[in-house]
Order: structure tokens, then C-alpha cells, then sequence
């Protein structure tokens, strides 16, 4: 009847941010990829690109490319989360701009304009924006501190060796500074904005995961799944006609034997057999309407109707009765009495809805279908079956290759104008 499996807690909110972490990670891989290859085709294509015109010593930027690419392209392939690897790749990134920039600053030529006029330093600036998408700060301010000091390690270097250049001009400064300052508030925002909303998209799943087992101890999984789905629409009164099949079970002789029990006791052996009924019931597919104190009304065919309900139906019935006897068999080693049960089934049309009032509704199925399938649970113990079966059920059974039942005659059922072929076990 309830729903079954577990509530998300605080570790497993931190473990669906820890996949997405994950997920930004590969983003950042994508990215260094992309941004590698096109600095490879400004080196195979030197000639057709217009940089400048200094000594690259390209082998060497091609084995630090090549590096980054190959660390990428292991971190997409295994797609590991581990934390270490973070912190590894955020140091990646700084030296894979600073092994590509580096040679253009040792081996400049005379018509080298300086590290600052050329657009190389744009991607420490990527890489600090870049770094927001592991959704962890402190490794947006390792980056930040890890490529800043490189661009301005490598700015020092080039005065160093090259001299100032007069094209150099405070404006041209105050702009790449501008750019990195953007770039580190823009990869802490893209962290702090997105573990907000993976935070709350979690939290909503776990949220509503909690109202479905809570609405699910009062009703069975599929209607408290219903009315999630329709965010309370499925909360209003009414109701549509479905073709369904109905399972009534009870206990026989069970209240002459309650009446000896403490309350206690009581609760206990009802709760125990009704556990062993329900995984059953759950097992094929039934719908618990409600308990009668130990008397079940199981549903097939909501909340839409399958093509095998009668089938599923019937099994479960058979289910029932073998699972009654390991129950027995468990009630007698503790010496307990046996329990015996009847079993009703019926099908067809139903009428299926909330039915109540306003502040106080059961979703539930009624007509002469419930009223029909409830008197051939009672008619078991007249007949001396434990299981009986309506026709219309058999007539909706697909050709089997051993049958399940066997005919049982004619019943003149209360409330019934016709007699109802029967059928039961064999």
C-alpha cells in the first residue's frame, strides 16, 4: 500500500551536487579542448594567421597543449569525481596557457609588441571564468590566484627580457585588468547561482519524494503519485467511469479468534499478515483501495486500465493463497492457530474518484462491480472454496498454456438479477 523506497536525506542531496560537479568538470575538459585545438590550427596555420611575427619554437607549445588535451580527454573518458582531480585540473588549466605563452616571450622577435598587446593573456581570463562550472569557490580562487599570478609572472618576464614597450598604455592595463577582475567575479557567480539551483532543484526532488511515502502510508503509491503529478488537482471531488477488477479478501473465523487477543496482540498478527498480503498484491500490480479491519479491496486497472488486469487479477489471487500458507506455516512454528481466507474477484464498470467532503476525501471505486466482487468473497465459505472467480474475469483471460481455474457452477449472488458463472482453483 505505502510507498516503499527511501527518503532522500542531507547526504544524498550532497551526492547529487557531487554529480554535477562532476558533469561542470567535463564542461571545463570541453572547453580547455576547444580552446587548445584552436590555438594548434593558429600554429599549423601560421602563415595565414596575422599575429605577429615572432619565433613560436611551436614543438613546445605543442607538447603543453597536447598535455592539456590528453588530461581532458582522460577526464571525459573516466568521469570520475574525485576531488583530487579538481584540484588538479584547476592547476592544468594555468599551466597549460602559461607552457603555450611562455615561448613568445623568451624568444621575441624585434617586431614583438609585447605579452599585453597580443590576446594570449584572454585565456587565463577564460580559465578563471571557466573554473565556476566545478560549482566549488574554493577552487574558483585557486584558479583565480593561480592565473593571475601566471599572467602577471609572465607580464614581469617579458619587461624583463624584452624590455617596456612603448605601445604598452596605461589604458591597454587598466582594460586586461578590468577583464580579469570580470573573469573571477563571473566564475564565482556562475558558482554561487548554480549550487543555489542545483540546491533547490534537489531539495525540491527530496521534498516531494518525502510527501509521496507520507501520502503514501494513507493511500496506494499510484494515487499519491497521481496527485503529486497533477499538483492537487487530483484532490478534487468527482469522479469517471473505469473498467477495472476488483479483489476483495478476508479472514474467516477471525473475529471469534480476535476476541481473545489483547489489543496489542491484535494489531500485530493483523499487521504481519497484511504485510505478507500486500507484497502480493504490490507484486502484481494491485492497488490497495482500503482495509476493513483484516478484509482487503485490491483495484486492477487503475489509474488506467491495462490489457492484462484479469490475469494479474487472478495471479494475485493464487499468490495470496500460497503466501496465506508460508504464513501458516510460521504462525504454527510460534503455535498459533492457522489463519483461513476467501478471496472474490470480479470485473467491471466502477465508477473511480474522491468521494467526501472538502476537508476529508477517500479515492476510491464504487458500484455493482465493488457490491458483486464483495458477495463472492462472502459466497467462499458457503461453497467450501477458498477462491471464487467471476466469468467476466475467465472471459478476459488471454489463451494460457495451463489454465488457472476450473468451472465452479451457477451462483445466485444478493443484489444480482442473473446467476454468475463461477469459477476457482484448481
Amino acid at each position: 500500500m505505502c510507498y516503499t523506497g527511501a527518503v532522500r536525506t542531507t547526504d544524498d542531496l550532497q551526492l547529487i551536487l557531487a554529480r554535477n560537479v562532476g558533469r561542470g568538470e567535463r564542461s571545463v575538459a570541453v572547453v580547455r579542448v576547444a580552446a587548445a585545438f584552436f590555438v594548434l590550427l593558429q600554429l599549423l596555420w601560421a602563415d595565414r594567421v596575422a599575429i605577429a611575427d615572432f619565433h613560436l619554437r611551436p614543438w613546445l607549445v605543442i607538447l603543453g597543449l597536447g598535455s592539456g588535451i590528453g588530461f581532458s580527454l582522460w577526464t571525459l573518458r573516466s568521469r570520475s569525481e574525485a576531488p583530487w582531480r579538481l584540484w588538479a585540473s584547476t592547476v592544468v588549466d594555468s599551466l597549460v596557457v602559461t607552457v603555450a605563452l611562455w615561448p613568445t616571450v623568451i624568444w621575441a622577435r624585434e617586431i614583438y609588441p609585447g605579452q599585453f598587446n597580443l590576446p594570449g593573456l584572454a585565456f587565463y581570463a577564460l580559465a578563471m571564468a571557466v573554473s565556476g562550472l566545478r560549482l566549488d569557490r574554493r577552487l574558483v580562487w585557486t584558479s583565480i590566484a593561480l592565473n593571475g599570478a601566471a599572467a602577471v609572472g609572465l607580464g614581469l618576464l617579458d619587461q624583463a627580457l624584452n624590455g617596456p614597450f612603448p605601445m604598452l598604455r596605461p589604458t591597454d592595463v587598466f582594460i586586461w585588468l578590468a577583464m580579469f577582475v570580470g573573469a573571477g567575479a563571473l566564475g564565482d557567480a556562475i558558482t554561487v547561482r548554480t549550487r543555489r539551483l542545483v540546491t533547490e532543484a534537489a531539495q525540491a526532488v527530496t521534498d516531494r519524494e518525502r510527501a509521496r511515502q507520507a501520502l503514501g502510508v494513507y493511500v496506494s503509491e499510484t494515487v499519491a503519485q497521481s496527485v503529486l503529478d497533477e499538483g492537487g488537482g487530483g484532490l478534487e471531488l468527482g469522479g469517471a467511469r473505469r473498467q477495472v477488477v476488483v479483489l476483495f479478501s478476508d479472514l474467516r473465523g477471525f473475529t471469534a479468534y480476535s476476541d481473545a487477543l489483547s489489543p496489542e496482540r491484535l494489531v500485530a498478527e493483523v499487521n504481519a499478515y497484511l504485510d505478507r498480503m500486500v507484497e502480493v498484491i504490490s507484486a502484481h500490480g494491485g492497488v490497495v483501495d482500503k482495509y476493513i479491519g483484516d478484509a482487503i479491496m485490491v483495484v486492477f486497472g487503475l489509474p488506467e486500465a491495462q490489457g492484462d488486469d484479469a490475469e494479474r487479477a487472478v495471479r494475485c489471487a493464487l499468490g495470496m493463497q500460497e503466501a496465506l500458507e508460508l504464513h501458516n506455516g510460521e504462525r504454527e512454528a510460534r503455535g498459533l492457530p492457522p489463519l483461513r481466507q476467501g478471496i472474490g474477484v470480479h470485473r467491471g464498470w466502477t465508477v473511480a474518484g474522491n468521494i467526501g467532503s472538502a476537508d476529508r476525501l477517500q479515492y476510491t471505486v464504487m458500484g455493482a462491480t465493488v457490491n458483486l466482487a464483495s458477495r463472492l468473497e462472502s459466497a467462499t465459505k458457503a461453497e467450501g472454496v477458498s477462491v471464487l472467480v467471476s466469468d467476466a474475469v475467465v472471459q478476459a483471460l488471454p489463451d494460457l498454456d495451463e489454465p488457472l481455474l476450473k468451472p465452479h457452477g451457477e451462483l445466485q449472488l444478493r443484489g444480482a438479477s442473473e446467476p454468475v458463472v463461477v469459477w476457482t482453483t484448481l
